[in-house]
């Protein structure tokens, strides 16, 4: 198959080189690329065979270990397994991804639709019961720390639906379990969205709409995308050695639920974004944590902060799935003023406003999608088997993440009742410290996700909530 994969490789350079050849480079480029996809097209009206792009998406789907895990609760419980799987299925019709396989032939990655026997086969595998008695929220984050490793064989459909019918008497539990290289985390959320009967225009995640100035500046930029991919080359910067990778087992918390407008109303106060005010929180959390445990307090916190480039959908027929965000690098500041907190309000407002700088730059990336556009030419010159080998480097930076989503702020159906909590975190198989921020339904969270590092999440959140506590109580 290696062989293969590389004479492949070798054939694709050969016909490029004839192409420049007969023509000129400038010609040769978007004629190779139009016979691509021409081949592309004709596999998929012959065998049904939908390529996924080059980049992140097709790394993600050969690593087969990346996942994204979305929990809800509902406010009543559901009627059952099945009529999740009915309301999904009818619902999924024009959502084929949902419906597929993973194929790697040649040199590409390809879903491939089930149909039949066949679909009502692994799509019945894709909705599980859970038999064990999980009725507290330690017991339900247990639980989801238990699957959250479990890897998605790639002749199954790309999903994993658990139920937890009898989590409280008024309320179950669903755990949905999504291959990343399908869908990232506002993608889940526009997902479940479309599997609704009735699509809610009005109650997607928060997706920025860019003006036409905006997008013209993006499209320049990507003409010189090497330079793009080359400069935003993750730091081998070291901050702290708490994130060195140790022999420590997987722990996930999620805080207590926090009223939404509180929260907007903490934000007034500061006269800063959600995002901002809960960072800066986070980090005094983690500061105080590494204080509490006699660790070194780093200046800087290093993580990448994904930021997704999606648009608002106007109909189900928007939906587009895949990974369609960059994760690029930022070096917060941490507060050094915990031994003294004489000065707590002032020192906090400093780091505030140092932050909310970084954030606010962050905002103003113009070169995006030449990043993406980076990762697919990269992602189309390797072979896959290589791509397999250098692919866990690439991604490494990003198991460091602070990830924000403002979600649907209305309830979702799901099997006949309404969701009333959600949240959402990625796994990677390995080192990763994350943090994942949602809102949904006037309720908002935070979680920590810890792996392989000397860090306890539950007592990282406890102390994320002591700090919010104090903030609240003093601001509001």
């Amino acid at each position: 198959m290696l062989m293969l994969q590389i004479i492949t490789t070798l054939l694709k350079i050969y016909a490029f080189i004839c192409l420049a050849g007969l023509t000129s480079w400038i010609i040769a480029i978007p004629l190779y690329f139009i016979c691509d996809q021409v081949i592309q097209f004709s596999l998929w009206y012959a065998f049904g065979l939908q390529k996924v792009m080059e980049g992140s998406d097709t790394l993600e789907l050969i690593q087969g270990n990346l996942m994204v895990i979305l929990n809800i609760e509902t406010d009543g419980q559901v009627d059952s397994l099945q009529s999740i799987s009915e309301q999904f299925f009818r619902n999924s019709e024009d959502i084929p991804e949902l419906r597929s396989r993973v194929v790697k032939f040649l040199n590409n990655i390809y879903l491939k639709e089930y149909k039949g026997e066949e679909l009502q086969k692994y799509w019945a595998q894709a909705f599980v019961e859970v038999q064990d008695k999980i009725h507290t929220k330690n017991e339900l984050l247990e639980f989801t720390n238990k699957i959250s490793y479990k890897k998605i064989p790639n002749e199954k459909i790309q999903f994993i639906l658990y139920l937890i019918k009898d989590y409280q008497p008024n309320s179950s539990a669903i755990i949905m379990y999504i291959n990343h290289g399908i869908a990232d985390g506002v993608a889940s959320f526009n997902l479940l969205n479309c599997l609704q009967d009735k699509f809610q225009v009005d109650n997607q995640p928060l997706q920025n709409t860019k003006s036409s100035s905006q997008k013209l500046q993006e499209l320049k930029n990507c003409l010189i995308f090497p330079y793009y991919a080359l400069m935003t080359q993750p730091s081998t910067t070291q901050d702290t050695e708490v994130f060195d990778d140790k022999d420590k087992p997987p722990s996930f918390a999620i805080c207590k639920d926090y009223d939404l407008q509180i929260i907007k109303n903490l934000s007034r106060k500061f006269q800063c974004t959600i995002n901002d005010i809960i960072c800066n929180v986070y980090l005094e959390a983690y500061a105080q944590y590494l204080q509490d445990n006699k660790l070194s307090i780093p200046k800087n916190y290093k993580c990448c902060i994904p930021i997704n480039l999606r648009e608002p959908m106007k109909s189900k027929k928007d939906l587009s799935l895949f990974n369609v965000q960059i994760p690029p690098e930022a070096f917060l500041i941490v507060p050094q003023y915990l031994e003294d907190l004489s000065n707590r309000d002032e020192e906090f407002e400093l780091t505030l406003r140092k932050n909310k700088q970084i954030f606010d730059g962050l905002k103003k990336i113009n070169y995006a999608w030449s990043i993406v556009m980076g990762a697919r030419f990269l992602g189309f010159i390797l072979p896959p088997y290589i791509l397999s080998l250098v692919g866990p480097s690439f991604m490494q930076f990003s198991r460091r993440n602070i990830s924000n989503i403002c979600g649907p702020s209305k309830p979702y159906i799901i099997g006949g009742v309404q969701t009333k909590r959600m949240h959402f975190r990625g796994t990677f198989h390995g080192l990763i410290a994350a943090i994942n921020i949602l809102s949904h339904n006037g309720i908002f969270r935070i979680s920590a996700n810890m792996d392989r590092v000397d860090i306890n999440a539950k007592q990282l959140i406890q102390k994320f909530e002591e700090s919010l506590d104090y903030w609240i109580k003093k601001k509001l």
